[in-house]
This record gives structure tokens, sequence and C-alpha cells, in this order.
């Protein structure tokens, strides 16, 4: 759903790291500063070309990865995953415009069938509580971490600064519990 480079690292099903910047290394590199810990041994899916200067970024954090997910990949960045064998790469040939296609779940007795969630918001119809005015740049910080925390699991909390998770908190039976995972991970960021 993100216009610029973006990049997403998954974990057990849940996003641990995902950031937009002009160029697709950085927000790699933005993605997986969110939770190295978590990031190890996760999914990587890029919306952009991975060229071997985003793999060399992967190798020098020392990041073990299952798989990674791109609409194209640069013959060298192909050679350079070779070196891993046990590395999964899936070039999907493009990416689908959001909320183009439907999704299928099986359920007990039949099948769910819906479209996909996107999120298209527009900013001049929100309503801004406080007495400040958000600045440009906070209104793009805040749509992007509304996009991204639609993919949090349960109870999500997403803090964002600059286009990047810093704190991701989900899957807590409480929403308490999971804004103190979130703000713990963020830190001083």
């Amino acid at each position: 759903e993100f216009d610029a480079p973006a990049c997403v690292i998954v974990k057990h099903l849940t996003p641990c790291g995902i950031a937009c910047d002009a160029d697709i290394v950085t927000a790699y590199q933005k993605a997986h500063d969110c939770d190295p810990v978590s990031a190890y041994g996760g999914v990587m899916a890029f919306n952009q070309n991975v060229s071997a200067a985003v793999v060399q970024a992967i190798y020098d954090n020392g990041q073990f990865i299952e798989a990674v997910i791109a609409p194209t990949f640069d013959l060298d960045a192909l050679e350079l995953f070779g070196q891993k064998p046990n590395a999964r790469i899936l070039e999907t040939g493009g990416v689908n415009p959001s909320g183009c296609c439907v999704e299928y779940r099986s359920v007990e007795g039949g099948v769910l069938a819906q479209v996909l969630d996107t999120v298209a918001e527009d900013p001049s119809t929100f309503t801004v509580v406080s007495k400040r005015q958000p600045s440009v740049d906070e209104l793009g910080s805040l749509l992007f971490a509304w996009k991204a925390c639609k993919s949090v699991k349960s109870n999500a909390i997403l803090i964002a600064k600059d286009n990047a998770s810093v704190g991701v908190g989900a899957g807590q039976p409480n929403r308490v519990n999971s804004a103190r995972i979130a703000v713990e991970q963020a830190g001083e960021k």
C-alpha cells in the first residue's frame, strides 16, 4: 500500500519492522532497526526491486532470513542470495494495487471471501482535537502508522517515527500490555 520504497519484516505472522524511505536499502535498514532480535529468521517483503546493495545490507547486519519476497531481483542480488542455499526467494512480478483482490479463508462449513483491507484515508477529513495542528511531516507519519498498524495482530499498538515503526505491541489480551511492549521497544526513539 506504500508508494515509496518499503520493506516489512514479518515474524510469526506479525510485522516486527516496517519502513518506507526514498531508498530501498534505507527502508530495509529502518525496518530492521525497529526490532533486530525479532527480525532474525523472519520473512522480508519489498514493494520494489531488490538490488545487491539490499542483500549486502542484510548480510552486513548478520541477519538470517527465511524468505525474501519482491516484485523483481537484480541478477547480482540473486547471486549473493545463492551463497545462502536455505533462503527462499520469491519474485512476484509486481505488486497488486491495494483493494483490488479478494482473499479467501476456510471456515467451519464454508469459505469466507472478502476484499483485502486497504487504508485510503483522506487527511482533509480528519478532525484534530488538539490545540496544535500536526505538521505536514507529522501527518505523513500518522498516515504511515495507520497503514502499518492494520497489519499488526490483535490489540495492535504501533509507534512510528520518520516513516518507520519504532515500537510494535501485538497479540496481547489487552491493549494496555500491547502499549507497554511498544513503548518499551521504542525506548528513546
